[in-house]
C-alpha cells in the first residue's frame, strides 16, 4: 500500500490511511448495530456467509450428499435463515468446503458468523505480519502497512460480506514465505488450497503449465485432489460427478453468478462495455489468455518469489471468470510486496507504476459509479501492473531476494 507521491512523509500517510480506515469501519459499525438479523441498508448481516453457514449445518446434520443440490441448500438455508428469503445463492463449492465448515455449523447463525469474522481477521493480520517480515525496507514502516492493511478497501467488504476469501489470502500468503524460502513445493502445496473456489485456481495452473513450474505445480495438484479424495467417503462418486456437471454448465449461471458492476476481471470489464453480446465473451478469451501468457514470461524472466507470486496473483484477479470486490484482498500481499520495492531507497519507482498502485487501491471504492459509466477501472490497473512487471520497469533486474536454484521453474 503506498502512496502517489513519493515525496509524501510517512506522517501524512499514516493520517490519511487512519482517515480512511475509520470512515470505512465506522460505515460497517453504523450498518451492523441493528436488534435484529438485518443490516441498515437491509441485508442479511454477514450477507454471503449465509450460505457457509447452511453448508456447514447441511454437514453436521447429514445432509452434505446434497452440496450440489441448489434446492437442497435453497430449502436448509431458509429454514436456518428465513430472513435471506430474497437471497439466491448457486451450488458453486465442492464437498470439500462444507465438510470444512461443519464446526460452524454446530453454532448459531449470530455465533458462526461472529467466530468466521475473528478467524478472518486474525488469519488477514498473520498474513500481513509475514508479509512485512519477507520486506526489505517495510520493517521501519510496520505501523503505516498495518493501517493500509485494515483499510484496504476489499478486506472492508470481505469482513461485512463474510466471504471464504481469507483461504486465498492465507494460501498466497503461505505459498509467498515458501517460495522466499526456497520451498518450491510447499509454496505449491499452500497455493493447493485454492481448490476451494477452482475459479480462482485455474489461472494458477495455467500460468505454471506455460512457465514450467513443474516443482510448484506437482505439490499444488496433490492438495487439490487430496481435498476430494477426503470427501468422497461423504459425498459418494455420484456427488463429485454432479458437481463436475455443475462445473460445467457454470457458464449458462452467469445471470446468476455475477453482476458485472460488481466483477473485478476482464470478465466483468468487458461485460460491462458490451452487455449482452458475443464480443464480451471473445474479448474476455483473448484478454484473459494473454494475462496467462503475459504472466508466464513473468514467471520465466524473474527468479524471485516476489516477483513470481505477484505475476500469479495479478493474474488471478485478471483472469478469473468471476471475482468480486471482497476477492480482491488475495492482492494484500502482492501490494505489500510492490510498495516494498517502490520505496527502495536505491532505485526511484516509476511515477506511472506508483500512481497505478494507489489508483488500483483505491479503486474497489468505485463501484456507486462503475455501473453509470460503464468501466471498471480496476481492472486496466492490474493490467498495467502485470505489464510493468513483465517489462522490469518498476524496479531493478531482480537481484533482491533470489529464490534459490531448486525453485526454478
Amino acid at each position: 500500500m503506498t502512496p502517489p507521491r513519493a515525496q509524501a512523509t510517512s506522517r501524512e500517510l499514516t493520517g490519511q490511511l487512519a482517515i480512511l480506515a475509520a470512515v470505512l469501519w465506522a460505515v460497517a459499525l453504523v450498518n451492523v448495530t441493528t436488534p435484529t438479523r438485518y443490516l441498515r441498508t437491509g441485508q442479511v448481516k454477514g450477507t454471503d456467509f449465509v450460505q457457509f453457514y447452511t453448508l456447514g449445518r447441511m454437514a453436521v446434520s447429514g445432509q452434505i450428499q446434497d452440496f450440489a443440490d441448489r434446492e437442497a441448500i435453497r430449502r436448509t438455508q431458509l429454514a436456518l435463515v428465513p430472513e435471506s428469503s430474497g437471497m439466491f445463492f448457486p451450488a458453486l463449492y465442492g464437498p470439500q468446503v462444507p465438510l470444512a465448515l461443519a464446526p460452524l455449523g454446530l453454532l448459531t447463525y449470530e455465533g458462526a458468523l461472529m467466530a468466521w469474522t475473528g478467524l478472518t481477521v486474525v488469519l488477514y493480520a498473520a498474513v500481513v505480519v509475514v508479509m512485512i517480515r519477507l520486506s526489505d525496507h517495510l520493517g521501519a514502516h510496520r505501523r503505516l502497512v498495518l493501517l493500509g492493511a485494515a483499510a484496504f478497501p476489499p478486506f472492508w467488504q470481505l469482513v461485512q460480506h463474510g466471504q471464504l476469501t481469507i483461504v486465498a489470502i492465507v494460501a498466497f500468503g503461505g505459498a509467498w514465505r515458501s517460495m522466499a524460502a526456497g520451498r518450491a513445493g510447499w509454496a505449491g502445496a499452500w497455493l493447493g488450497l485454492l481448490a476451494y473456489k477452482l475459479p480462482l485456481l485455474a489461472p494458477v495452473v495455467a500460468v505454471l503449465v506455460l512457465a514450467g513450474g513443474w516443482r510448484v505445480l506437482v505439490p499444488l495438484a496433490a492438495v487439490a485432489a487430496a481435498q476430494y479424495a477426503v470427501a468422497l467417503p461423504w459425498v459418494g462418486v455420484p456427488g463429485l460427478v454432479s458437481y463436475a456437471t455443475l462445473l460445467i454448465n457454470l457458464p449458462g449461471l452467469s445471470p446468476v453468478v455475477a453482476r458485472p458492476e460488481q466483477v473485478h476481471a476482464w470478465r466483468g470489464f468487458w461485460d460491462l462495455l458490451f452487455p449482452g453480446s458475443p464480443l464480451a465473451v471473445w474479448a474476455y478469451v483473448v484478454t484473459a489468455g494473454a494475462t496467462v501468457l503475459l504472466a508466464a514470461a513473468a514467471w520465466r524472466r524473474h527468479r524471485d518469489a516476489g516477483s513470481r507470486m505477484t505475476a500469479i496473483a495479478l493474474t488471478v484477479a485478471l483472469a478469473a471468470p468471476y471475482l468480486y470486490v471482497y476477492d480482491l484482498a488475495l492482492l494484500a500481499p502482492a501490494w505489500i510486496w510492490l510498495a516494498d520495492r517502490a520505496v527502495r531507497p536505491t532505485r526511484t519507482a516509476q511515477r506511472l507504476t506508483v500512481w497505478a498502485l494507489a489508483l488500483g487501491y483505491l479503486a474497489p471504492l468505485l463501484g456507486p459509479v462503475t455501473a453509470l459509466v460503464r468501466l471498471q477501472a480496476s481492472v486496466p490497473i492490474f493490467a498495467l501492473l502485470l505489464w510493468s512487471l513483465w517489462r522490469s520497469g518498476f524496479h531493478a533486474p531482480d537481484t533482491a531476494r533470489p529464490a534459490p536454484d531448486r525453485v526454478r521453474g
